[in-house]
């Protein structure tokens, strides 16, 4: 190196720049990766520690005011829709679960509203004229807390032996019940709908 003329040095100083540079480059590529990994492995891990969970023994209560479960739903497939009257896509999609309801005795389909009064909710059933067999209130919000979720609307989708086989965070599209109904042994028509 002794020999090397300045421009030679200029030229591997900038190539070791280059280099470093490159490196770097390498470097945070690789992390950028590996967490990218460890964030989808949590997400993974976290979904897989929700499904094939039974029926969670929150207490919830009827309109008029009894205290119910969902243990007492074992037996059918169930889907447990967790909503609130303030809530956009939950109005939105009520009236599919509700033609879903009354068209599919194969499967239950529970309505479990988020905190809110009975009034509250009796009102708004009269005002949009919403006819449902299975209609609860988790006055505490526990069956949100207990899935894990921040948001409404949240639907689970259970077996008649009472295991979560799939959640769906969201407005419920048919297209959705297409795809969560059979695993969950339905066999859905969307005609009836």
């Amino acid at each position: 190196m002794a020999n090397a003329s300045p421009a030679t040095l200029s030229c591997r100083s900038r190539k070791g720049e280059l280099m470093s540079k490159g490196g770097k480059t390498r470097w945070i590529a690789t992390l950028v990766g590996v967490l990218f990994l460890v964030v989808c492995l949590a997400g993974a891990l976290y979904l897989l520690s929700h499904q094939g969970r039974a029926l969670p023994d929150e207490p919830l209560v009827t309109l008029e005011g009894e205290t119910e479960s969902l243990l007492n739903y074992r037996g059918q497939p169930l889907i447990v829709n967790l909503w609130a009257t303030w809530c956009g896509p939950c109005v939105r999609e009520m009236p599919l679960l509700a033609r879903l309801d009354a068209t599919h005795d194969e499967v239950t389909v529970l309505l479990v509203n988020h905190g809110e009064a009975t009034e509250t909710i009796e009102r708004f059933m009269h005002e949009h004229q919403f006819r449902l067999q299975h209609l609860l209130r988790d006055p505490r919000g526990a069956l949100l807390q207990h899935g894990g979720h921040r948001g409404l609307p949240v639907t689970y989708f259970y077996t008649a032996q009472g295991r979560l086989v799939a959640t769906h965070t969201g407005e419920l599209k048919p297209d959705h019940l297409a795809s969560l109904l059979p695993r969950i042994g339905v066999d859905f028509n969307p005609d009836l709908l």
